[in-house]
């Protein structure tokens, strides 16, 4: 079965493995730092609406940054898996 996947292409391989976690971890940093920026700004807007008693405006803002809060930490985990694996 080994030599089938040979032929194929398809396996492991240490040297490429390192390099590519590494990007993937660059890759995930450059994905939180953009979406912590842009949470800030929804924020803002958040605090806006609700200063303009838009509240249930604000809600559905606020559900959308609870949502990417989660997708942060989701990444935070995978940024610290592929940190472990290099």
């Amino acid at each position: 079965m080994s030599g089938v996947l040979a032929t194929l292409g398809i396996g492991f391989n240490v040297n490429k493995c390192k390099p590519a976690l590494q990007m993937a971890v660059t890759r995930l940093n450059i994905n939180i730092n953009k979406k912590q920026n842009l949470m800030k700004n929804k924020k803002r807007e958040v605090g806006a609406l609700l200063k303009e008693d838009k509240e249930e405006k604000a809600r559905i803002r606020v559900e959308a940054i609870v949502r990417e809060d989660l997708t942060i930490e989701a990444y935070e985990i995978l940024v610290l898996l592929c940190e472990l694996l290099v």
